[in-house]
């Protein structure tokens, strides 16, 4: 069992990507729209071709809330360094 320490930072009305540590990988935690602001640091990040591995949790009530879903997959898809997760959390929603 491995064991350890996480540390999250919340943005607070502020999301700077190029405060990380450049060494470290990157976890995003998205719900609903709330990947927004994540959209356009993953786009920075591909855009600058950055070597960082980093994660996606894209988590929405209805399949139709996540609405890049296609296209975010294309980015995991091309990006060995990138991987996205989502996931549905009302199955019955529309």
């Amino acid at each position: 069992k491995a064991t350890g320490h996480v540390t999250i930072s919340l943005p607070h009305g502020k999301c700077h990507i190029n405060q990380l540590d450049p060494e470290k990988p990157i976890l995003f935690i998205a719900i609903g729209t709330g990947f927004a602001p994540i959209k356009a640091m993953i786009e920075s990040l591909l855009a600058n071709n950055d070597p960082r591995l980093f994660f996606l949790y894209w988590s929405a009530r209805s399949q139709s809330d996540l609405y890049m879903h296609e296209k975010v997959e294309q980015w995991a898809a091309h990006v060995e360094h990138f991987h996205y997760h989502s996931m549905v959390t009302d199955q019955d929603a529309k």
